[in-house]
């Protein structure tokens, strides 16, 4: 009688294991249960993009990056894997993976921007990949010009000096 009830004991254990470490995964963006097309991108850099990260079209998540590599041809570029669990998106040829910075704290994520082809993109295909410029970059062009006004004008003072 004693063993039975060892032996249920160890079966809610390790059945409470197997859950916890399901349900970590689920909250980290790993869906068992979910169907989605894989499409690839590769970047020079990712400024910060990670697994589970969303995919969005239009300002909606229709997926999340699934896997982040270093691309097989060993030049340093990085190969990107994303899921898109929509099945009523379509992707056309010339379709661009841009990542961009998704709110005020600098989270990445991918967004789709559907190309202007009629010949539809098949799962597992590679799409077109570009970065989106930062805040800090964008900036730095805007102020530019300043700099340079600066400069002459500090040469400007120091000739009449």
């Amino acid at each position: 009688m004693q063993r039975g009830r060892e032996f249920k004991v160890g079966v809610l254990v390790v059945l409470g294991g197997v859950l916890l470490v399901l349900g970590v995964d689920y909250l980290k963006g790993f869906n068992p249960l979910g169907n989605g097309r894989e499409f690839h991108a590769i970047y020079d850099r990712i400024d910060g993009l990670a697994i589970s990260n969303p995919v969005i079209v239009n300002g909606f998540k229709v997926g999340q990056v699934s896997n982040i590599d270093f691309d097989r041809t060993g030049q340093g570029a990085l190969h990107v894997t994303f899921l898109i669990e929509q099945p009523n998106l379509q992707l056309t040829g010339g379709t661009v993976a841009r990542i961009v910075s998704n709110d005020l704290f600098g989270t990445k994520a991918i967004d789709i921007i559907p190309g202007r082809g009629t010949a539809l993109a098949e799962a597992g295909d590679t799409l077109n990949a570009e970065i989106e410029m930062g805040i800090a970059e964008s900036v730095k062009k805007e102020l530019l010009p300043l700099r340079q006004k600066t400069d002459q004008l500090i040469a400007g003072v120091d000739e009449i000096l």
